[in-house]
């Protein structure tokens, strides 16, 4: 089906007239880039206001960059020399490994990466008059650095520090804030192990191995990102509390998201032996992570050889719903997509525990759902309201609900075969030799 630019245009203004944030986003960008209008930077701004004014992050980082287009490449030109001043070093040296006020690691070249702007963006068109100046930004970025290292209190905040993010609808994303858990490492550890006993059979060395593990719990504000596309991380993600969304930056600015994944996931442990990130990793509510390093992987797995094949079997099991994604959005029509992806998340949240009675968290916008679908707002919209019509199902507020669980299934040809949910493979329970308890 083509897109109309012209009558979403339409769809957003009368959404945005309302005052709804994300359409007022939408159609600022609709007019900075001419879709379904005549370019007009003026009313671009005028819209971008609106919705920055109702605290849309993604409507204050547009404002910034159309306020001051040659600030980023001015920060990052400070940046490095900020970083080299205050860590009294070249700036070849500027690039290694310095311990942050939590005692993990931050170098100083992922700090140039958190230069592109500034969460704390003033709202509305105080923007417009806040950033004239790139050297307002650069100002700001240098006192942010200066705390920084200094690890003083704002040393904490480094998720304060934002990019660029001109995708639509999408929410401009942020750095992990480095913020303490209020979940015990005791638990996430507990959470590691079960996880790995759904893929493997488990001897108690092997539990006793996972529960030796050095874990670090982190807070995770929403919208954050926990790692992004073009990073290369030493540590692996485990989803501890809420949701954590991957997905890929286009050159657009444009995302496609690609999975879900809930408390108990470890979304990201194939960057064990990948050099580079290929996607991103962001926080899609306020969460909670844990995070092991690499190379104590490593060292575990070649001790014990179970608990190598358990984590081997999660990352087929990834693989197993990426295929069914691919299917899913190039296959199905759009109604039995929504359905499907509503069906794959009830049921591994019911199957985790997750789910109370017949509703489960999913914090997902419409927006970000068709960015998962492949599908406009305007179809999402609609085969939200015909579930909802044939009471079927229905998101309200981050609130997955289903009423009818036999008819969703069948509408969206579910089959939850491909999820491998709570089944040990049968290489998991190989003897391996030399292996005691």
């Amino acid at each position: 089906m083509a897109r109309d630019h012209a009558q979403a245009v339409d769809w957003y203004r009368k959404a945005a007239n309302q005052g709804n944030a994300i359409a007022q986003y939408d159609l600022g960008y609709a007019y900075e880039n001419g879709y379904g209008v005549k370019a007009d930077t003026l009313e671009a701004k005028q819209w971008y206001a609106r919705a920055a004014n109702q605290g849309h992050l993604g409507a204050q980082s547009r404002l910034v960059a159309l306020a001051a287009p040659g600030a980023v490449m001015a920060v990052r030109k400070r940046a490095l020399s900020i970083v080299s001043q205050l860590a009294g070093c070249s700036a070849a040296a500027a690039l290694h490994p310095r311990p942050n006020a939590c005692g993990s690691i931050v170098t100083h070249k992922r700090l140039l990466r958190y230069t592109s702007a500034s969460r704390r963006v003033p709202h509305g068109s105080a923007a417009l008059a806040r950033f004239r100046s790139p050297a307002s930004v650069v100002q700001r970025v240098e006192l942010r650095f200066r705390s920084c290292l200094r690890g003083g209190g704002n040393a904490l905040r480094l998720g304060q520090l934002t990019k660029r993010d001109g995708s639509m609808g999408a929410p401009s994303a942020t750095r992990v804030m480095p913020s303490l858990s209020q979940i015990p490492v005791s638990r996430a550890l507990q959470m590691l192990l079960r996880k790995a006993a759904e893929h493997a059979t488990l001897l108690p060395a092997d539990e006793s191995a996972i529960r030796a593990l050095r874990m670090r719990t982190q807070a995770v504000s929403a919208g954050a990102d926990v790692v992004r596309q073009g990073d290369q991380p030493d540590v692996a993600v485990m989803v501890v509390s809420a949701m954590l969304a991957r997905y890929h930056t286009l050159e657009s600015g444009e995302r496609q998201y690609i999975s879900f994944h809930i408390a108990g996931d470890l979304p990201d442990v194939q960057s064990l032996l990948l050099d580079v990130m290929d996607h991103s990793l962001c926080a899609l509510n306020a969460a909670e992570i844990g995070l092991v390093g690499h190379k104590e992987l490593r060292d575990l797995f070649l001790r014990r050889p179970a608990l190598c094949f358990g984590f081997w079997r999660l990352t087929l099991v990834d693989a197993a719903i990426f295929r069914q994604a691919l299917t899913n959005n190039s296959a199905r029509p759009q109604i039995a997509r929504l359905a499907h992806l509503l069906c794959e998340q009830y049921y591994r949240a019911r199957e985790a525990g997750l789910a109370q009675g017949e509703s489960c968290s999913l914090p997902v916008s419409q927006t970000q759902l068709g960015q998962a679908l492949g599908m406009s707002l305007v179809s999402v919209n609609r085969a939200l309201k015909r579930l909802r019509a044939e009471r079927l199902a229905d998101l309200r507020l981050g609130t997955l609900t289903v009423h009818d669980w036999s008819g969703l299934e069948r509408i969206a040809g579910f089959d939850p075969g491909y999820l491998h949910v709570a089944q040990v493979a049968e290489i998991a329970r190989t003897r391996f030799k030399g292996r005691g308890d």
